[in-house]
């Protein structure tokens, strides 16, 4: 492909995950010699962009607006979004559902290099919080149009194996020979290690935790406190931990709808919670669980802690597991869709009825709420494997550490650019031209 100008079309700049992703994929590229731009579906942004990156926005709905504000928002979006295309010879790469959508439509009419980069675990997403009848319906059409709006993309990108794995079980199979439109690929995300090795030097914002967690280990999570992100299950394990007399506190850092009920289910389970975003001094020694809140550096704390822990129930990919490697605390991780198999390199087909040594860490089985069935099995198995994990030998620890650090040189940057910039240069000529 001749041209040097990338778009990258996603729903906003404002969130962690396919956000953080492409920021620093326009970065990247941009310093490779591409012009960048950015067009977002909404309005909202919380990212520091580069003044050589343009950045336009295709309306000016926010993420909080009515689902009819959105439903007339998206035909502005769309003829803008159409309109800037006419107007720019580029290779266009959608983000996530929605702009694969919309880039897909506008390939009915017009001719021009484009990537379709699925960023989730598509059916997961889909149905995610439309157990009705009408939500089940939209999904089932949902998904039909996307499955079609696929087909007209020159490339197909993946996050992960699974992730393409279930977009052949569940929309079409990308592999079969009937498809010879299209190329595709698995690509995971890039990290800057050196970054986060640096910011993993720092102190945190609270000494009193960096001193305690020098002291006593420490078990780690970071993210969202909600259901999809299981807090509220590990405390069970931890309650287990507990009366084994194993001395171990929790770090959350972090905060969300579910904070209440994680203080709640604490109580209930007679571990003492300490919430650092009320009270910022005080005697943490017996504290079990600590909740920071939201923080700038989590890397500070991530290298201090005894393990990270990754109990979520789905996951896009589990940029979190790959940021604890990148700074060298090795990993207890539940074996969720889609992520935590290929950042330890487990094999996909393999079993984890127990708990399973990985690259940097360790594997255990989905880590359900109370009220399943098999809760008590699977708790039973998580509680001993990280008691185990716990009474590593020194060696032994040591050496899980360094295979963490390893293992995230794999997901390096400069290899996702690489591997990036490998397919756009196989696009075909971007002459834009209308198909009618």
């Amino acid at each position: 492909m001749k041209t040097k100008h990338i778009v990258f079309v996603l729903p906003s700049l404002h969130g962690g995950g396919a956000e953080g992703v492409v920021v620093r994929l326009s970065h990247g590229l941009l310093n490779r010699g591409y012009k960048v731009s950015i067009l977002t579906l909404e309005s909202r942004q919380q990212y520091i962009i580069d003044d050589q990156i343009e950045v336009k926005t295709l309306s000016s709905l926010e993420g909080q607006a009515n689902k009819f504000l959105k439903l007339l928002s998206s035909f502005m979006q769309l003829f803008n979004l159409i309109r800037y295309i006419k107007k720019n010879d580029a290779c266009y790469i959608g983000f996530l559902e929605r702009p694969i959508l919309y880039v897909g439509f506008a390939r009915l009419f017009l001719k021009f290099p484009c990537i379709a980069s699925f960023r989730n675990h598509t059916s997961s997403h889909l149905m995610s919080g439309r157990d009705s009848f009408w939500g089940r319906r939209f999904a089932f059409i949902y998904r039909r149009l996307l499955a079609t709006s696929s087909r007209k993309f020159d490339h197909l990108d993946f996050l992960s194996k699974a992730a393409r794995m279930d977009f052949d079980e569940n929309f079409f199979d990308t592999s079969a020979k009937a498809q010879k439109d299209f190329n595709v690929s698995v690509i995971y995300n890039g990290y800057n290690v050196s970054k986060m090795s640096v910011k993993a030097t720092k102190y945190s914002a609270f000494p009193l935790l960096d001193d305690l967690m020098v002291r006593k280990p420490c078990l780690v999570s970071v993210g969202r406190i909600e259901q999809q992100k299981g807090h509220l299950n590990f405390l069970h394990v931890l309650a287990g931990l507990k009366a084994e007399n194993l001395d171990a506190t929790y770090v959350v850092v972090g905060d969300g709808a579910l904070k209440e009920e994680l203080v709640s289910l604490s109580r209930k389970l007679s571990l003492e919670l300490v919430d650092l975003t009320r009270c910022t001094s005080g005697n943490l020694n017996h504290a079990d669980v600590i909740v920071t809140g939201f923080v700038e550096n989590p890397f500070a704390i991530l290298s201090r802690a005894k393990y990270f822990v990754f109990p979520s129930l789905w996951e896009g990919f589990g940029n979190a597991l790959v940021e604890a490697l990148c700074v060298g605390t090795p990993v207890l991780s539940s074996d969720c869709p889609v992520g935590p198999r290929e950042i330890l390199d487990i094999p996909l087909d393999r079993k984890v009825e127990e708990k399973v040594t990985g690259a940097g860490g360790f594997l255990l089985p989905l880590l359900p709420n109370e009220k399943w069935d098999d809760f008590d099995k699977i708790k039973r198995i998580w509680t001993e494997g990280v008691s185990d994990a716990l009474r590593l030998e020194k060696e032994e620890y040591s050496a899980l550490r360094q295979d963490a650090v390893q293992r995230a040189a794999f997901f390096s940057e400069p290899k996702q650019l690489d591997a990036w910039e490998e397919i756009i240069k196989a696009l075909p000529d971007s002459r834009l031209r209308s198909k009618y």
